[in-house]
């Protein structure tokens, strides 16, 4: 993925000490979309409000391939301090993210507590089933994400027939005679041939 960054972006990357980095984490769901940060207490940016979560949510490193494979990564979310496990464990249940859109943002804050300029986007993917492990007072959920790269793997599931064309393109007849060719013999001229 080809990424741009600001200067300041630049500048804190490649700061010795005092460098604060943070990830926002945005799943979008049916209707409301789930954004999230990785400190404390709620911020702005891109016109969107992000609900700091501290280290009840962690992140698994992207990983990067040139040769065209389609890599994961997975969201750690633990119940946290104070949270029931059961009632995390029943609101998560209750949400459908399978094929739901996940993106990663990385940025900066300054000493005085404001975004540098472009966090910069890290992961694009969707979201697949959420393993849940319960260890009685504590319950940690595992969120696998793919990248769009994890289609090409799949089969494609589109047949050419008469019945899909007539849902596409109602009235078109170009498929009727189709199963009809199926058996002709086409004869090939032999090598040499002139006409």
């Amino acid at each position: 993925m080809t990424r741009s960054a600001s200067t300041a972006f630049i500048e804190e990357l490649e700061r010795q000490l005092g460098a604060r980095p943070f990830l926002l984490i945005e799943g979008m769901f049916d209707y409301d979309p789930w954004r999230t940060w990785t400190g404390i207490g709620e911020i702005t940016w891109d016109g969107k409000t992000w609900l700091g979560t501290g280290d009840i949510i962690s992140v698994s490193p992207p990983v990067e391939s040139s040769d065209g494979r389609a890599n994961g990564m997975t969201l750690r979310l633990n119940s946290g301090r104070g949270v029931d496990p059961s009632k995390f464990i029943a609101s998560v249940l209750a949400t459908h993210v399978q094929g739901r859109a996940v993106r990663i943002w990385w940025g900066f804050m300054t000493d005085a507590g404001e975004i540098v300029a472009d966090p910069m986007l890290i992961y694009s993917g969707f979201m697949d089933q959420p393993r849940i492990v319960d260890a009685g007072g504590a319950c940690t959920i595992d969120l696998a994400c793919e990248q769009e790269l994890i289609d090409q793997n799949r089969a494609v599931r589109f047949r050419l027939t008469p019945g899909r064309l007539q849902e596409t393109s109602p009235g078109d007849k170009g498929f009727d005679h189709a199963p009809g060719i199926e058996d002709v013999n086409v004869p090939w001229p032999r090598a040499g041939y002139i006409p």
